[in-house]
């Protein structure tokens, strides 16, 4: 019969290799994956920020393009994806903001939509120095070889608003398409790790 501490100890590699592959495979699939084809700036601030005492003065101002392209994309680039990348420097949002809203939308030469996708992003915690962002848009597919234009849209409805410092949209083609299997492989042996470590845990006496 297998000692308590000869299980927990497995159950805590297991756990172990269960969460470093969830977490290795997500970002390898997500940011890592693929070939860059480009990085495009939509937005910056150009000026200085000075920070004393948890108040923040900025002198400057902020320039933002709603265009992106023309970008030359074909099938055999497929499944291409974007990846927003923002930097900022600030504290979070006040509470119940809605935060910073992002629209983006991939029109072919006769203006028509292939792709679109829109979302929302609030700081999670306090930070009061720089910070960078990177946000999935998703992946795409298109099926002519051509020249496409993305629309970009960022609205920041924070009440305390981080400055953002500089907004920039990647394009990735050849991208991995998630496997499912990976996922439910790593987070069974994360779950079964888990219980072997409270099997095999001592359990404290009362004396």
């Amino acid at each position: 019969m297998m000692l308590k501490s000869q299980t927990r100890s497995i159950g805590v590699g297991l756990f172990l290799i269960g969460i470093v592959t969830l977490v290795g495979y997500m970002m390898y699939v997500v940011f890592l994956s693929g070939e860059k084809l480009g990085s495009y700036t939509i937005q910056e601030f150009d000026g200085s920020i000075v920070s004393f005492g948890g108040f923040r003065m900025t002198s400057g101002s902020t320039q933002s393009t709603h265009t992106v392209g023309p970008l030359s994309l074909s099938p055999d680039m497929n499944p291409l994806r974007m990846i927003l990348k923002i930097n900022q420097q600030g504290g979070k949002s006040s509470i119940g903001s809605s935060g910073l809203h992002y629209e983006f939308e991939l029109l072919d030469r006769l203006g028509n939509s292939v792709w679109k996708r829109s979302g929302g992003y609030s700081d999670s915690e306090e930070s009061s120095g720089s910070k960078t962002v990177n946000i999935s848009l998703g992946i795409l597919d298109v099926e002519q070889a051509g020249e496409y234009v993305l629309l970009c849209d960022l609205k920041d409805k924070r009440t305390f608003k981080p400055v953002i410092t500089k907004a920039e949209v990647a394009v990735r083609r050849n991208v991995a398409r998630a496997n499912k299997q990976v996922y439910i492989l790593g987070g069974a042996a994360a779950f079964i790790g888990f219980v072997m470590m409270m099997t095999g845990a001592e359990k404290k006496t009362v004396s």
